[in-house]
């Protein structure tokens, strides 16, 4: 059983009907959007005795949501996510109902470096939380984003956009960040998996 909240979202869920269904996994499709505030509704069309699992495409809050709904009629459904679920708002909505639940998230080396560990502390001892993974790549990717701007001939996108690529690589908090000559970073994936309220990794 799969959720898809927004239209952008819709090729991803497809794919995935697709490579399911290739695998004899019987696979249902159920579009739900926040703005209409219709996620009740989408719930009520889950047989949660005949699903085994559910993997939301959705933010935070909506993927704690169906978390919840779906332990309590379910304790032994399996939950599955996107990247844009993994920050503090799904821990904290969530609760013990996403414990055990699986990501789809960026990779995180094994070794952290000094310069990503100076930024964790700095992070936690002013917001009072940990930094998430979402958080380390908005910040790379800010970086990515001034350098290019400060070497563009210009702030037009399309200059700024050329000057990123010429340059191509950049220094992260963890790794050195390649830009192909699409725009594309070269940025790798884990799982990871909600045990005592914290991301971790599987390697």
């Amino acid at each position: 059983m799969w959720f898809n909240e927004w239209s952008y979202t819709e090729n991803l869920a497809q794919e995935i009907k697709k490579s399911s269904e290739e695998s004899l996994i019987k696979v249902s499709l159920i579009s739900f959007d926040s703005k209409l505030n219709n996620l009740e509704k989408a719930l009520s069309e889950i047989d949660s005795n005949e699903t085994n699992a559910v993997l939301t495409i959705s933010q935070a809050i909506d993927t704690a949501f169906v978390a919840q709904n779906m332990k309590k009629e379910n304790s032994d459904i399996d939950l599955y996510s996107v990247p844009w679920s993994m920050t503090e708002d799904l821990i904290h909505y969530g609760g013990k109902a996403i414990e055990g639940m699986h990501l789809v998230g960026v990779y995180e080396a094994k070794e952290k470096s000094d310069e990503c560990i100076r930024f964790e502390n700095e992070f936690k001892e002013k917001y009072k939380y940990e930094a998430s993974f979402i958080t380390k790549m908005s910040y790379d990717s800010f970086h990515v984003l001034l350098k290019g701007m400060e070497n563009s001939k210009s702030l037009s996108a399309e200059d700024v956009k050329k000057t990123i690529i010429d340059i191509s690589e950049f220094t992260g908090l963890e790794k050195t960040i390649t830009i192909n000559k699409f725009g594309d970073s070269d940025g790798s994936y884990l799982i990871y998996e909600v045990l005592d309220g914290a991301f971790i990794p599987i390697y």
